[in-house]
């Protein structure tokens, strides 16, 4: 393993703290989250005996509520309790509970607890946050396209190459060796445990840069108008080979059209 794994989940505490500093809470937060899920390795850090490992999940959450808590403390009293937060804490506990009754004992389950609430309930608190005002919202949406275009080299790379690029980074191999060639070539992973999750991702993110689209937003993304961002957004959905991904791709965009274009 590279000592860059190391570097790379540790360093994105730090990032976090300049990415906040440096473009305010809202931007901080949704570079400081997309970037990490898109560029941090999947691979866990194993700590002292008792401590958490540290994994890509946790150096976000951990980094994201450090950023919050130094330079948008006040953002913390935007927060107002809605009824589906207790649905979010009900998993929480569900989550790691069943450890409590099998045999795994009390250790799993608060080892559950900790994955869980850095994966989840951490994110969609901030979330809950960081994004109280509809005006937020298309930060967010604009954030989600931009790292998936920002990745597209890398995505091109491994669909020449083969999914190599963890390895040759981070000196880990991810994922399973039998699904990395689908539908006649390379399927991309990038820093992805497997192709499915970069998969799942594109086909999202191409279904928020259409809706952008749609929606009459004017700016840029890497210099690209929104319609060819919307556009390329969609052929990195199908380059990611995952037939699964494509399908719930191409239902979102139906089911957008249908809103935005059907009439009542």
């Amino acid at each position: 393993m590279s000592p860059l794994v190391y570097i790379a989940l540790y360093g994105w505490l730090l990032v976090a703290l300049v990415l906040f500093s440096q473009l305010g809470a809202v931007r901080g937060f949704v570079a400081t989250a997309v970037g990490g899920f898109l560029l941090l390795t999947p691979v866990r850090l194993q700590t002292v005996d008792g401590v958490p490992p540290l994994d890509r999940a946790a150096a976000i959450a951990i980094g994201a509520v450090a950023a919050t808590l130094l330079f948008a403390p006040a953002a913390l009293q935007r927060y107002r309790f809605h009824w589906v937060d207790l649905v979010v804490a009900a998993a929480l506990i569900a989550w790691g509970a069943t450890n409590l009754v099998n045999p795994t004992g009390v250790t799993q389950a608060l080892m559950d607890w900790w994955w869980f609430a850095m994966f989840a309930v951490v994110p969609y608190y901030l979330g809950r946050i960081h994004f109280a005002s509809p005006s937020s919202l298309p930060l967010l949406a604009r954030g989600i396209v931009f790292g998936s275009l920002l990745i597209a080299p890398l995505i091109a790379y491994e669909m020449v190459m083969s999914p190599t690029l963890h390895y040759h980074i981070y000196g880990v191999s991810t994922g399973n060796a039998m699904e990395r060639f689908r539908m006649g070539g390379w399927r991309p992973r990038v820093f992805q445990p497997a192709g499915l999750g970069l998969a799942i991702w594109l086909g999202g993110s191409a279904i928020v840069a259409v809706a952008l689209f749609w929606s009459g937003m004017r700016s840029r993304i890497l210099n690209l108008p929104m319609g060819l961002a919307a556009l390329a957004s969609v052929a990195l959905g199908f380059f990611s080979r995952g037939a699964g991904a494509i399908a719930l791709m191409a239902m979102g965009i139906g089911f957008g059209y249908y809103a935005y274009f059907v009439p009542d």
